[in-house]
Order: C-alpha cells, then structure tokens, then sequence
C-alpha cells in the first residue's frame, strides 16, 4: 500500500500516470518517467506507472518493429517492475500491468484504450473514481509526444497520437506533455528505442548502468526478479546511479556481484 503525501490530500483525490511498454529503458525512459515523478510530487499527488502488455500478451504485443534488431527475450511485467523500482527510487506497487498495446492494430488499441484503467481501478478500489461526473480524481496522464508515435493506427482514420483515442473515450482525462521540460545530453540524447544502436559498446551510452547490466544478465540466462538479482540490479544503481558509464566498468562491477 502506498503511503499518504500530505494530511490534508484525500487518499485519491489526484494522481499522475505513465504510461509505457519500457522492454528497453534507456536514458530517454529515464528523463520521461524521472520528469512524471517530479510533477507528481510538484503536485504533491500519486504517481503510477502502467506498463503493458501482460505476460500473455507477450508473444503478440511484446515487440514492435525495430525489436527484431534486439536478439534477447522481452522482459516479463515482473522485470520490468523491478527495473523501474531500482531506477526511479519507487515502491513496486506503484508499477502496474495493464493490457494490451496501442501499436498492434485496431483490436490491440481498441483493447488497450477499453482497459487502460483497469489496473489503477483494482489497485486502489472505490478509492479510485473514473465516472464520467467525477471531480474528486484528477488524472494526469504524463506523456512525451514524439513524431513517430504520430501516425495511422487504424486504416482510413487520420494520424494522430495515441493519447487521442484515450481523451475520446475519457474527456476529462488531462495529458500533460513532457517534452519541454526534459533537457538533452549531447552524450545522452532522449530517443525512442527504435534509435538505439545493436552493437552492445554503441548502446551504452544510451542506457543506464542498471540496464546494460539486466541484458549481461537476461544473456546469461537469468530471471530479474529473484533476490539476487533484485540485490545485484540495486548494488549496480547505488554505485553508478543514471549516469552514463562506460560497458566495461559496469560489466566489471557486475561480474564482482554474480562472483
């Protein structure tokens, strides 16, 4: 349960989301989601982050496109979980998994849309109100909009973003835009994960450390959500945090760890 922010704030009255598939955290995941938590807390209200598809859905909506390029298996909810908690400094129940994917055709984005709240709805109960006449709850779903996330998802509809089916179906439902407020890095530039390069030396300055280590690990055949990998995964962000670092450091802290 996550605890209250203020004394004076309802248990629901505000709550700002994220949203995201996230089977490749890069340093632009980190900038949007470390960007919502600050808004969140700016607005002294709850922050949560939805990522999907489930684990069944996997098979059908865990790639787009460009993943073929990337050879490892797409990371189950539970690991995805367990990154985001490391990397963002949060509780594992503010990550939750919802269904289904916008970019996977009409059936996938009508289903995605239709139960975009369920898991904030069974998380939070009657404490959480999504009717229509609902003024109790403000939502804020924090958003990047990028160019390539414009574009035509259903046949013969015109291009639009995503989050424009979301507001045809919840007008009161308030998307903030992020992109102003997330500085670039020469070093590091925000990019979608279709930008970031195969060639494991050329990827790590796109991830952050906690994230070159999980895919040396999902290589070796490791699960991320058990303790030791859950310890290795924290030791790895308490000695290098977000920043940018070189593969060879990391990989050589981390072989330390598995020792």
């Amino acid at each position: 349960m996550l605890p209250k922010i203020a004394a004076n704030i309802t248990y629901m009255e505000q709550i700002v989301i994220a949203t995201g598939r996230f089977q490749t955290v890069h340093l632009g995941t980190v900038a949007y989601l470390s960007a919502a938590k600050k808004l969140a807390e700016s607005d002294r209200c709850r922050f949560v982050v939805l990522t999907g598809p489930n684990d069944a859905e996997l098979p059908i909506h865990g790639r787009k496109d460009h993943d073929s390029i990337i050879l490892r298996r797409p990371l189950l909810f539970r690991e995805r979980q367990v990154l985001l908690s490391v990397i963002l400094g949060i509780v594992p129940e503010a990550i939750l998994v919802q269904d289904s994917s916008p970019h996977h055709g009409p059936e996938g984005l009508t289903r995605w849309v239709e139960r975009f709240f369920d898991p904030v709805v069974m998380h939070f109960g009657r404490q959480f109100d999504i009717g229509e006449k609902s003024s109790s709850t403000q939502v804020k779903l924090a958003v990047v909009i990028k160019a390539s996330d414009v574009k035509t998802y259903i046949e013969g509809k015109d291009r639009e973003h995503y989050t424009s089916y979301l507001l045809r179906k919840y007008p009161w439902l308030r998307v903030v835009d992020l992109a102003t407020s997330i500085g670039l890095d020469e070093q590091a530039p925000v990019l979608g994960a279709s930008e970031i390069p195969r060639n494991k030396v050329s990827r790590a300055r796109f991830l952050p450390p906690v994230m070159i280590a999980a895919e040396a690990m999902i290589d070796d055949g490791m699960l991320l959500m058990d303790e030791k990998s859950i310890w290795i995964l924290t030791s790895i962000y308490r000695r290098f945090g977000n920043q940018c670092m070189p593969t060879i450091e990391v990989m050589s802290y981390l072989k330390n760890l598995m020792a």
